[in-house]
């Protein structure tokens, strides 16, 4: 067990190596996190999952968001396995420490299940849909992308780094189209942009067909509302193209340093700050010494360079 009063001591020792320990198994610090608030995150995390598998132990059963959840709908961790290679291939993470459950229980007709994380007490749990118990897919969904998605989330759960953090999430992905779009979408905000211009547009066209004749129907409100659904479509698709290229940007400037096969799992850990300044650095003596900079002034560095080997000037 990882949760331990040595292993947190050796962290507030700065012990490199118990660091290095807990980045693997997803427990990662965040870009403005101290040590001391690191810890004491972690902390919290343990005693919560102590006090909810004795919940569980004794009472059999147990209330979460007005819901309940019992023994027998706990996910066995060998369905997590698949979902932990995918996130272990792409960012050097293995997490089995989150507890999940199958449910129906409130559940739109549509809704395949999600991960419910808190960073101020880092508590995580699953829940997927019923369906799941029995087969890896249902609907469009399949069991293990959706795992591996929350996962990554989860992860990153000390980050903040919008413009890539469905980004990193779709890369599970084992469709080619979902990991390209996937991570256009950064917030609900933008979904609800989408649907309120298409939807304007269906409703003046509901309008035009019910209540115009055809020599009106290219009139006020039509101009109007086709151009809000353009630029709504096109500022979201266009500030994605542009996060996509400083990303590939960043790729390229990191791999100077690094081994092509380290650097995703790098910027993953990285700040949005830093992958933008990474991706303006394009000369290898400059990468070095912002490197070294960021070593000496946080851990979180030193845990990168311990984990990825730096290739020789």
């Amino acid at each position: 067990m990882i949760f331990t009063e040595e292993n947190f001591n050796l962290l507030l020792q700065e012990d490199i190596e118990t660091f290095v320990k807990f980045d693997e198994n997803g427990l990662l610090i965040g870009p403005h996190e101290s040590i001391g608030d690191y810890v004491k995150r972690l902390k919290i995390l343990s005693n919560n999952i102590d006090e909810f598998n004795d919940e569980l132990a004794e009472k059999k059963s147990i209330e979460l968001l007005n819901l309940s959840f019992c023994k027998e709908s706990i996910i066995p961790g060998e369905m997590f396995d698949e979902a932990n290679k995918r996130i272990q291939r792409l960012y050097d993470i293995k997490i089995d420490w989150v507890p999940g459950f199958f449910s129906n229980q409130k559940m739109g007709l549509l809704f395949a299940g999600c991960a419910i994380y808190s960073f101020e007490d880092f508590f995580a749990m699953f829940i997927v849909r019923n369906a799941f118990r029995q087969k890896e897919k249902w609907l469009i969904y399949s069991r293990t992308e959706l795992i591996a998605h929350e996962l990554c989330h989860i992860a990153h759960i000390g980050f903040d780094v919008k413009d890539y953090e469905e980004y990193f999430a779709y890369q599970t992905a084992p469709s080619l189209f979902r990991r390209l779009i996937g991570g256009g979408l950064r917030s609900t905000s933008d979904t609800y942009m989408i649907l309120t211009a298409v939807g304007l547009l269906f409703l003046a066209q509901i309008i035009n067909v019910s209540f115009r004749s055809p020599m009106e129907w290219h009139t006020f409100p039509m101009p109007f509302v086709i151009g809000l659904t353009s630029a709504t479509l096109l500022f979201i698709s266009g500030r994605y193209a542009y996060s996509l290229y400083l990303f590939a940007k960043a790729k390229r400037s990191l791999s100077m340093s690094f081994d092509i096969q380290h650097v995703i799992p790098i910027l993953f850990r990285c700040s949005l700050e830093e992958i933008r300044k990474i991706a303006r650095i394009n000369n290898m003596e400059f990468m070095k010494n912002w490197i070294e900079g960021k070593k000496e002034n946080g851990i979180r560095w030193q845990i990168l360079i311990r984990k990825y080997r730096q290739k020789e000037a």
